[in-house]
């Protein structure tokens, strides 16, 4: 007998909290990262089907996204998403500020993961500098700029 992992269902996101989604142009190839994305939650499973949603023009089907064990609080193994499912692929080694996601015949997005405790000043300025044209820095170093720790306090920009 075959098993498969359970799959979380959850609500869409509530509608008065927008999608705190930026992206580069597709045709834009400079930089490590596609965009940046600020989650209202360390709760994945609850975030993903707006990025998801969010994200099909670009990518088609989500199918796969990667990320750090430590950004996120528990997680399945996969989660449904516009009514198909996705899995969840969680690393201890990965940055806690980045998802990769993986798409329709392969095609892939990293985005920054701006930390939910981000204060507005620093996070928008964390989600522009990413998408920024000519933005080649890492992402420890784009949320350090905009004075945020990954996964700390706020240095600056609280509001």
């Amino acid at each position: 007998m075959t098993s498969f992992p359970p799959v979380q269902a959850v609500p869409d996101q509530d509608a008065t909290h927008p999608l705190r989604l930026r992206l580069r142009s597709a045709d834009s190839h400079t930089g490590p990262l596609d965009g940046a994305w600020w989650p209202r939650s360390r709760e994945l499973t609850v975030e993903l089907p707006a990025l998801g949603a969010a994200l099909a023009e670009r990518l088609g089907q989500l199918r796969r996204v990667s990320y750090s064990l430590a950004g996120w609080d528990s997680t399945t193994r996969s989660a449904l998403v516009s009514g198909h499912i996705v899995r969840l692929e969680g690393f201890p080694t990965q940055d806690s500020a980045v998802v990769h996601l993986l798409g329709a015949d392969r095609l892939r997005v990293s985005l920054l993961v701006v930390p939910v405790h981000a204060g507005k000043t620093a996070g928008r300025l964390a989600l522009d500098r990413a998408c920024a044209p000519d933005n080649t820095d890492s992402p420890q170093r784009i949320l350090a700029a905009a004075g945020i720790l990954s996964g700390g306090p706020v240095l600056r920009g609280k509001d």
